[in-house]
């Protein structure tokens, strides 16, 4: 009988590891380590559990920036749930010499826009029409934009503020009507319904348009220079004896780009930078002193000529207010006014 012997596996140098004195505390950890997997097994279930969804809400909040990027910056969507997104994260929707155009004011204001337009009936019957007239809005929206921007930049360098109170001045200033004055309430609500601001987005608005108010008549002291000459010139006694004093005044300055007119009856409540309010509050003949059109287009005398009723005719003699404009034009040709989003620029199809 054939007898075979088991064949020893031989085991090369190498191929386990051998435990010295020096490595036997590192084995023994391993040892252990191993053993806690199944000693502790819901310890490491949940660490897995943890590390998984830390993974899953990367890469929700990942899909879901995106999600709002292209929202935002390519479909330029303008719903009120991205609306209250940016009023939260102040995102960029452009820059002006390094300081932020947040994409909450943009949005705030061209949705009041569009909400005017809705609402009046006035958007257009076709989908180009609509296009057209809402880019449109979109581009003054943001311009008016930047250029408030570019005026609290300049308002923090030449210490101009704006304080609550002169915010609730004028307020309250619109809250006169030809039947009185109303509520604050009925004129919260007249806002919201108008122009879809609540309280707090129409104070806001009121703060940055007094900013550039203030910042534009300070700055110019060209414009101040030659509203001074003006008055010099009305306080002569050979000018007043003019039955037209603004007229002649302003030939003599039209250089200076001084412009003379005439506004025919127009009513008190005139969206006219408050020229016509003034002029009601004269008497016939009267010239006021400077005046700064609250619109921003200049510094203004008026000269009552008649009124009738809640209506009143005016001349008027016209100071231009350029430094801004040039300031800011500046800026712009400079390249210093990067904007995130692409607006067709209607005014230069046509």
């Amino acid at each position: 009988m054939k007898i075979t012997k088991r064949k020893k596996k031989i085991i090369k140098d190498g191929s386990t590891p051998h435990i010295t004195n020096e490595t036997v505390a590192e084995h023994r950890e391993e040892v252990i380590s191993k053993g806690r997997r199944f000693k502790y097994p819901h310890q490491y279930l949940k660490h897995k559990l943890i590390f998984n969804a830390l993974i899953l809400t990367f890469v929700a909040v990942s899909l879901l920036s995106v999600f709002i990027w292209f929202q935002l910056y390519i479909a330029q969507n303008s719903s009120s749930l991205l609306y209250r997104i940016t009023k939260v994260v102040p995102v960029p929707v452009a820059s002006v010499d390094n300081s932020t155009v947040t994409y909450g004011d943009y949005l705030m204001r061209y949705r009041s826009q569009e909400y005017w337009l809705k609402n009046n009936g006035q958007l257009g019957l076709n989908e180009k029409d609509k296009t057209e007239q809402l880019s449109y809005f979109k581009r003054k929206v943001l311009d008016d934009l930047e250029k408030d921007i570019f005026a609290e930049r300049l308002a923090k360098e030449q210490g101009i503020t704006v304080t609550d109170n002169e915010v609730d001045d004028l307020i309250r200033s619109s809250m006169n009507t030809s039947n009185g004055q109303i509520s604050k309430a009925v004129f919260d609500a007249a806002s919201k319904e108008t122009l879809g601001y609540s309280p707090d987005e129409y104070r806001h608005l009121i703060h940055q348009t007094l900013v550039r108010f203030k910042v534009t008549y300070v700055i110019d002291s060209d414009a101040k220079l030659l509203s001074d000459k003006v008055s010099q010139l009305l306080n002569t006694k050979n000018i007043r004896k003019n039955n037209n004093p603004l007229s002649k005044i302003a030939a003599s300055f039209s250089k200076d780009g001084v412009q003379y007119g005439e506004s025919g009856l127009v009513p008190d409540s005139n969206r006219d930078g408050g020229l016509a309010k003034t002029a009601k509050k004269l008497k016939d003949g009267e010239i006021s002193a400077v005046i700064q059109a609250t619109n921003i287009s200049g510094l203004y005398f008026v000269q009552r000529v008649s009124a009738d009723g809640n209506r009143v005719n005016y001349r008027f003699l016209h100071v231009p207010v350029n430094e801004f404009k040039k300031k800011f034009s500046e800026l712009k040709n400079s390249g210093k006014i990067k904007e995130y989003i692409q607006i067709r620029d209607i005014s230069k199809d046509k």
